[in-house]
């Protein structure tokens, strides 16, 4: 199911105001609730605030807080935890797409806790009372647990896309060719066309020589890309990059079309193209 923001609101108001259905407290509705208090709290405000509201809440619908019942502290700070990791690299600020997506991944599978916790100590009256480390795996491992859920370079969000790419740590499964036109498409909102072209050209060749392909960049391809966006963005003036492939799809599937017709030789092969950049001999990009 997919969640509107009007109903994501709902839910979490009625769970607040303990007026939620008791069978309706599930494990998605839990994660629906963290998400709107880390979209609201800073780190530490947000875990008070939903502890103190799952607490109250219980007691609303009769569960009793015990040691062995009710409000568990460790699952709380787990579940906190790896929404805040997962927002940091995919949050789009939209609180319906990104609960939509959350729950879309691997990573909202209830049983995910155990990959970090052994059983024994999850449900151990320590941990349900206090919050206590993981056993099986370090917190510092959800960094990595989000980053291999991605199956596309759309879930990151634009800030951790180029963040990424330019430490050398996007998987290059991730890096197609709509992630170069996106590469291009940023850096040229950010720094403008030409900064864009020495920009994406540094980073390629570090990126394709921390991958051991330095063979596979050229440079030629790589300003030409970038000109080919600038010309489309320059007809429309359009902030959402999904909005921008869709306007002008030639892009995205007749790139190769696009090129030739400014080539008359393939600059694709051509070992020269590679090391230098060489200006079309067909028709100039503007």
């Amino acid at each position: 199911m997919n969640y509107t923001a009007e109903q994501i609101i709902s839910f979490t108001d009625a769970f607040r105001n303990k007026t939620l259905p008791k069978e309706r407290w599930t494990h998605e509705m839990h994660v629906i609730a963290a998400f709107r208090f880390c979209y609201e709290f800073e780190e530490e405000k947000g875990l008070i605030e939903i502890r103190e509201a799952i607490r109250n809440y219980n007691i609303a619908v009769g569960t009793v807080n015990t040691a062995h019942s009710g409000y568990h502290e460790t699952i709380t700070v787990f579940w906190m935890k790896l929404i805040r990791a997962w927002q940091y690299y995919c949050s789009r600020k939209e609180i319906a797409s990104d609960v939509n997506r959350f729950l879309a991944s691997p990573l909202s599978a209830k049983d995910l806790m155990f990959d970090f916790y052994s059983r024994g100590l999850l449900f151990s009256v320590q941990a349900r009372t206090y919050f206590v480390k993981p056993d099986v795996k370090a917190f510092s491992k959800l960094d990595e647990y989000v980053l291999k859920s991605i199956g596309d370079h759309s879930q990151l969000n634009d800030k951790s896309f180029l963040w990424l790419f330019e430490i050398c740590r996007l998987d290059p499964t991730l890096f197609t060719h709509e992630a170069h036109i996106r590469l291009a498409w940023l850096k040229i909102r950010e720094a403008g066309v030409e900064n864009a072209s020495e920009d994406i050209c540094r980073m390629l060749i570090n990126y394709t020589n921390a991958l051991g392909v330095r063979s596979k960049f050229n440079k030629t391809l790589t300003v030409a890309a970038v000109r080919a966006v600038w010309h489309f963005m320059q007809k429309e003036n359009i902030d959402d990059f999904d909005l921008f492939v869709e306007r002008f799809p030639r892009l995205k599937n007749d790139f190769r079309k696009l090129i030739d017709s400014h080539y008359g030789y393939d600059i694709f092969n051509n070992p020269m193209a590679k090391i230098e950049y060489m200006q079309p001999d067909l028709l100039p990009f503007t």
